[in-house]
């Protein structure tokens, strides 16, 4: 469960030792740009729960956007170096989640995100302890079971490649997409070498659009308990 120290963080009282992961990116509530380096929490917004203090309490976590060709994508490569090395200090488990951008407005086709994906995997997969992946798919394009497994594939055999002396583990991620999307996407990705899930949207983005506060937590008791649990059935 990801924490911030904004809202989530008196969960660690109730919560100890029981897979947290605390941001460390503050979020862009104002206009946003991709290419910006993300602006991070500093050590006060967590006081002793800092996950690079050495005390074992959460793994670290930051969401980085990133393009291969973008001008700040070596400045980015150094931060995430940083951050590595520090949770690495302090034995604090360390995930990395990338979203790709384009440069100009979108891509011009997956294949041409699925390069850049690469690309990526191959600057990262030694920075960090578990590298959390889009679907290697636009998701304006239709799921190719065929091309997908290959794409699935080709990740896998770059993070054996790049990862150094001992595999990092990747993990598929939801951004957004439509639950019955994402669980064709994650039993194929785990045939092909994932080791894992990160959801959110997925499984509980309707919770909203519901009136009241009965019909909502209804929703997440049986609709999004029940998606959840068939995503930790693939995984195993």
């Amino acid at each position: 469960v990801l924490v911030d120290p904004e809202f989530g963080l008196p969960s660690l009282e109730k919560k100890k030792k029981s897979g947290l992961l605390l941001t460390l990116e503050t979020s862009p509530y104002g206009s946003f740009n991709p290419d910006d380096i993300p602006e991070l929490y500093n050590n006060s917004a967590y006081g002793k729960a800092w996950p690079f203090s050495g005390e074992g309490t959460a793994a670290a976590k930051i969401l980085l956007w990133y393009n291969p060709r973008s001008k700040n994508a070596e400045i980015k490569q150094q931060l995430i170096q940083e951050l590595y090395e520090k949770s690495q200090s302090t034995h604090t488990p360390f995930l990395l989640e990338i979203l790709l951008h384009p440069l100009e407005e979108k891509f011009r086709s997956g294949e041409e995100a699925v390069k850049l994906q690469l690309e990526t995997v191959q600057t990262f997969a030694n920075q960090c302890d578990v590298l959390k992946l889009e679907a290697p798919a636009l998701p304006s394009e239709p799921l190719d079971i065929p091309l997908f497994e290959k794409r699935c594939e080709e990740i896998t055999q770059y993070m054996h490649k790049y990862s150094g002396e001992q595999t990092t583990p990747w993990i598929l991620l939801t951004h957004g997409t439509a639950y019955e999307r994402f669980l064709l996407a994650l039993q194929l990705a785990m045939k092909h070498g994932a080791s894992g899930f990160a959801a959110g949207r997925a499984v509980w983005k309707e919770f909203a659009e519901f009136p009241t506060e009965e019909e909502q937590f209804k929703f997440i008791r049986t609709v999004a308990r029940n998606r959840m649990e068939k995503l930790i059935e693939i995984v195993g």
